[in-house]
């Protein structure tokens, strides 16, 4: 990041990207979401930002972000990176083993647990990103106006759906663990 872009600049942007994103225009005020913080909690930004960057950091950047002050990545996350890398494991005990002169009569096999396993790969790496979104959908319903008896009404309905919505993702998650 930028000297001359604080953590501050950062968060508002993010808010706000948030918030038109869910077509619910600009906030009124500003707010510090999930504890951000500038410095050794930077790689924690990159992922509330943009969720699609959490496949692309290193794992150290990744264990620093899981350790650090922000609710993402969390769990659901980490189970889709989990089995993603354990259908990675089951591609290359393939791989390996596909050519070998004594496994030639289950080469066919092989290879179709290698095109299965590397779908599953794919679908779990989604959900990296599906677990983050559905997390951030959660935390901005709770952000929604409570002043009067119909903000409270709308809140509590949207907060209610998030939260389903935030169960689903992990649940899709470990059926396609089970797959690999």
């Amino acid at each position: 990041m930028p000297e001359s872009i604080n953590g501050a600049h950062v968060i508002g942007l993010a808010f706000r990207r948030y918030n038109v994103a869910l077509g619910r225009g600009f906030p009124r005020r500003p707010q510090r979401r999930y504890g951000w913080r500038s410095g050794s909690n930077a790689a924690c930004q990159i992922h509330e930002r943009n969720p699609t960057m959490i496949r692309e950091v290193s794992v150290q950047r990744l264990l620093d972000a899981l350790a650090g002050p922000s609710a993402t990545p969390g769990g659901g996350s980490t189970a889709a990176i989990m089995g993603a890398m354990g259908a990675a494991l089951v591609s290359m005990v393939c791989i390996l083993t596909l050519g070998k002169k004594g496994y030639v009569e289950v080469e066919d096999q092989m290879k179709e647990v290698l095109n299965q396993a590397q779908a599953v790969r794919k679908r779990l790496t989604s959900m990296i990103e599906d677990d983050v979104r559905a997390y951030g959908r959660v935390m901005g319903a709770y952000a929604l106006p409570r002043g009067t008896d119909a903000e409270r009404a709308i809140r509590s309905e949207a907060i209610q759906e998030a939260l389903t919505e935030a169960t689903l993702a992990p649940l899709a998650c470990a059926r396609a663990c089970g797959e690999v």
